[in-house]
């Protein structure tokens, strides 16, 4: 089995950069954001929520409450059969809002 030493250092967006001389300075070049498919956008959905994927699956855009930060997760479509409520981080948040107005789609989150 393959184990890792140590974290790669991985730049993130808007990072400082070092500069020979030991100064750094904000990088002037301007990044493009990174395309992120819809697998990817579900399962950060899911990481920052800890809803189920058979329930953001089925989630609906009449189950957002964008303005109280709540998705409800209803009692068909949870494994407990019980109605639950969904606390929405900022992260979650601005996921959503920009899924919101992508298509007249019914679910929040499609195929």
């Amino acid at each position: 089995m393959n184990c890792i030493d140590a974290v790669p250092y991985i730049p993130r967006y808007g990072s400082l950069k070092s500069e020979p001389g030991g100064s750094q300075r904000k990088s002037k070049l301007a990044h493009p954001e990174p395309k992120i498919t819809m697998d990817e956008k579900r399962l950060f959905f899911a990481l920052s929520t800890g809803v189920r994927m058979s329930e953001i699956f089925t989630l609906t855009w009449h189950n957002v409450d964008l303005v109280n930060r709540v998705a409800t997760v209803t009692n068909e479509n949870a494994k407990s059969g019980k109605t639950r409520a969904l606390l929405l981080n900022h992260d979650a948040m601005e996921l959503i809002r920009k899924l919101r107005f992508r298509d007249s789609c019914e679910y929040v989150f499609t195929l």
